[in-house]
């Protein structure tokens, strides 16, 4: 189990599999759109940043792994604008710095998200698994929302900011559970 740091910007992958260990971004992938990602359980995908914002443009398929923004705490943030799949309980950890997430989230698989930075989901995603802040902010920008997540459970000391949505109002869907 190691560690595989891409420090210069790619174009298209035929893909990629993190079947164990970290793999991480140390620089923009604009050009990555066509690459898939699939993190397997017990694996991590990052991003690091330390003085400056970093982005990614791949689509990632989540079966069970984490999503990591790392990096020192100098209030950068990590971009991911690819779309996302969750199969299986997965991770999403702004622990580094922040990090937004900016392409729909899909699948039945539950996310648990940590912090202490906050996580922020951008778009209108339809994941129908139950969604946990164990720590941190799970943010949602204009036009984010969870409606499909049946269960949102947040746990003491972290946040659930619905403060950026279009309109400044989140409704729960019929149904949908905050805790």
């Amino acid at each position: 189990v190691g560690q595989l740091p891409i420090r210069r910007a790619a174009n298209n992958f035929g893909g990629i599999n993190v079947d164990q260990g970290l793999v991480y971004f140390e620089a923009d992938q604009a050009g990555m759109s066509g690459t898939l990602i699939t993190v397997a359980s017990g694996a991590t995908l990052a991003i690091y940043t330390s003085s400056t914002d970093r982005s990614v443009n791949a689509p990632v398929v989540l079966n069970g792994g984490s999503l990591t923004q790392m990096g020192t705490n100098r209030g950068t943030t990590g971009t991911w604008s690819g779309d996302f799949t969750v199969n299986n309980a997965s991770s999403i950890k702004a622990s580094g710095n922040n990090l937004a997430i900016n392409g729909t989230i899909s699948g039945a698989g539950d996310l648990n998200i940590s912090g202490p930075h906050t996580a922020t989901f951008g778009g209108a995603n339809d994941y129908s698994g139950d969604t946990t802040i164990n720590s941190g902010t799970l943010a949602l920008g204009a036009a984010g929302s969870i409606h499909n997540s049946p269960t949102i459970t947040v746990a003491s000391g972290a946040t659930f900011d619905v403060s950026g949505v279009t309109g400044g109002d989140y409704s729960l869907a019929a149904g949908q559970t905050l805790t």
